[in-house]
Protein backbone atom coordinates (compact mmCIF):
# COMPACT_ATOMS: atom_id res chain seq x y z
CA UNK A 1 0.00 0.00 0.00
CA UNK A 2 1.23 3.70 -1.23
CA UNK A 3 -0.83 5.29 1.48
CA UNK A 4 -1.25 8.10 -1.15
CA UNK A 5 -5.11 10.35 -0.40
CA UNK A 6 -7.76 9.53 -2.69
CA UNK A 7 -10.81 12.13 -2.83
CA UNK A 8 -14.25 10.65 -4.75
CA UNK A 9 -17.11 13.40 -5.17
CA UNK A 10 -20.06 14.66 -7.12
CA UNK A 11 -19.84 17.18 -10.16
CA UNK A 12 -22.81 18.56 -9.95
CA UNK A 13 -22.77 20.34 -13.12
CA UNK A 14 -21.76 17.94 -15.26
CA UNK A 15 -23.87 14.93 -13.21
CA UNK A 16 -20.21 12.92 -13.09
CA UNK A 17 -18.66 10.94 -10.23
CA UNK A 18 -15.09 11.24 -9.75
CA UNK A 19 -11.99 10.36 -8.17
CA UNK A 20 -8.53 11.97 -7.70
CA UNK A 21 -5.58 10.46 -5.91
CA UNK A 22 -2.15 12.24 -4.63
CA UNK A 23 1.15 12.34 -6.59
CA UNK A 24 3.44 12.66 -4.36
CA UNK A 25 5.68 13.63 -7.19
CA UNK A 26 4.18 16.82 -7.96
CA UNK A 27 2.91 17.28 -4.69
CA UNK A 28 -0.62 17.94 -5.75
CA UNK A 29 -3.82 15.59 -6.62
CA UNK A 30 -3.45 14.19 -10.13
CA UNK A 31 -6.34 15.98 -12.57
CA UNK A 32 -9.78 13.74 -11.58
CA UNK A 33 -10.62 10.49 -13.14
CA UNK A 34 -14.82 10.42 -14.39
CA UNK A 35 -15.92 6.84 -12.74
CA UNK A 36 -19.62 6.89 -13.89
CA UNK A 37 -22.15 9.22 -15.11
CA UNK A 38 -23.00 11.64 -18.21
CA UNK A 39 -25.73 12.58 -20.55
CA UNK A 40 -29.22 11.40 -19.09
CA UNK A 41 -26.94 9.97 -16.26
CA UNK A 42 -26.76 11.74 -13.50
CA UNK A 43 -24.36 10.06 -11.15
CA UNK A 44 -22.43 10.43 -8.14
CA UNK A 45 -24.08 11.31 -4.37
CA UNK A 46 -22.78 10.72 -1.52
CA UNK A 47 -19.62 8.92 -2.71
CA UNK A 48 -17.74 6.45 0.24
CA UNK A 49 -14.31 5.31 -0.51
CA UNK A 50 -12.56 2.17 0.90
CA UNK A 51 -8.88 1.51 -0.29
CA UNK A 52 -7.70 -2.46 -0.23
CA UNK A 53 -4.37 -3.41 0.40
CA UNK A 54 -3.36 -3.77 -3.26
CA UNK A 55 -4.83 0.11 -3.54
CA UNK A 56 -7.68 -0.54 -5.67
CA UNK A 57 -9.93 2.33 -4.39
CA UNK A 58 -13.76 1.13 -4.34
CA UNK A 59 -16.33 3.58 -4.26
CA UNK A 60 -20.19 3.72 -3.56
CA UNK A 61 -22.62 6.01 -4.44
CA UNK A 62 -26.25 7.15 -5.27
CA UNK A 63 -27.75 7.96 -8.71
CA UNK A 64 -29.36 11.14 -9.04
CA UNK A 65 -31.08 10.48 -11.92
CA UNK A 66 -32.83 6.84 -9.51
CA UNK A 67 -31.81 7.07 -6.56
CA UNK A 68 -30.33 3.68 -6.74
CA UNK A 69 -27.20 2.47 -4.61
CA UNK A 70 -24.37 1.71 -7.29
CA UNK A 71 -20.79 0.51 -6.73
CA UNK A 72 -17.86 1.03 -9.16
CA UNK A 73 -13.66 0.23 -8.47
CA UNK A 74 -10.28 0.87 -9.89
CA UNK A 75 -9.37 -2.70 -10.40
CA UNK A 76 -10.52 -2.22 -14.69
CA UNK A 77 -9.08 0.94 -14.48
CA UNK A 78 -5.03 -0.09 -13.55
CA UNK A 79 -2.76 -1.37 -17.01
Amino acid sequence: SDDRPVVAYYDRLNGLLKMAQWNNATGAFDEPTVLDGGPGNDVGWYPGIAVDWEDNVHVSYVSATSDDLLYVNTVALTP
